[in-house]
């Protein structure tokens, strides 16, 4: 994958991940909006064609007006970060 295809990945995870925290898109349908402030990817391993991904996705912190979270993308083949 090249660096729009993490990155896109990731933002789908984080579209599920705030869905399950119900700030998906309801909070859009109210008027309201989320974004993203910061983004860090660090590139470890290679994912290629036909593979399949895993990603964990853990909220470290939040108050009301801040989610502090990071996804984790493992292989599925060989767990490899």
């Amino acid at each position: 994958m090249n660096v729009a295809f993490y990155v896109l990945a990731f933002d789908q995870a984080t579209d599920i991940f705030l869905q399950q925290l119900e700030l998906g898109w309801t909070v859009l349908a109210e008027g309201r909006s989320i974004f993203t402030l910061a983004m860090n990817v660090d590139y470890l391993n290679e994912v290629f064609v036909g593979e399949t991904v895993i990603i964990e996705s853990r909220l470290l912190d939040g108050d009301a007006k801040r989610l502090h979270y990071y996804h984790r993308m493992t292989r599925d083949r060989d767990g490899a970060l």
